[in-house]
């Protein structure tokens, strides 16, 4: 009854009832869409908070129902180390659709690439696919540029232009710029001449 009632507070209070004997797999079930519902119900939960009552969650998961659900609420996430829970799921034989698509979902809201010019293809140029690429589909022209929205702060460490499929086809100079603000970009942290 309580994982049926709405609660923002109770996730953490919902676990606790997993340590106190076994449950029936649909109680399990209904004690884990509890957790994740009112996971979901504070948005504004600091990240850090989220990520370790997920981690906890799936942690203390029995059944592969129970697994699901916490499966499914991980895939709603904007945060990286979400990936870092689903990715090692992807390879269960009875988890791994549902991880997968779990981390395609956090993929494509984490890393949100457009462009100045043919944005609609942009998300083509992280697809993870090497037969496929972005192009900007004209002529290059002072101020291009190609954005990605890592949704949060997040360090790199590298940034690869793979012009490997378009050898005639390759930006012939480039800046890197690092903001939280568009309007303040400040000064490129690395650039180069091709």
């Amino acid at each position: 009854a309580w994982a049926a009632l709405p609660d923002a507070k109770a996730p953490a209070r919902l676990l606790e009832l997993t340590k106190y004997g076994p449950l029936s797999e649909a109680d399990e079930a209904t004690v884990f869409r509890g957790i994740v519902r009112d996971l979901q119900l504070t948005p504004d939960r600091p990240a850090d908070e989220s990520i370790a009552l997920y981690t906890d969650a799936l942690a203390a998961a029995k059944s592969d129902s129970a697994k699901r659900a916490v499966i499914a609420g991980l895939g709603e996430l904007n945060d990286e180390r979400a990936l870092g829970l689903l990715t090692p799921l992807a390879a269960d034989a009875n988890l791994g659709k549902d991880a997968s698509d779990a981390v395609e979902k956090v993929r494509k809201r984490l890393y949100a690439p457009t462009a100045s010019d043919n944005p609609n293809d942009a998300k083509l140029a992280l697809d993870g696919d090497p037969n496929t690429r972005w192009s900007s589909n004209t002529s290059q022209h002072a101020g291009m540029w190609f954005q990605i929205d890592l949704g949060h702060p997040t360090a790199l460490k590298s940034i690869t232009l793979d012009t490997a499929r378009s050898p005639g086809d390759y930006p012939r100079g480039y800046q890197v710029f690092v903001f939280d603000d568009a309007a303040a970009q400040g000064a490129p942290v690395a650039g180069g001449d091709n």
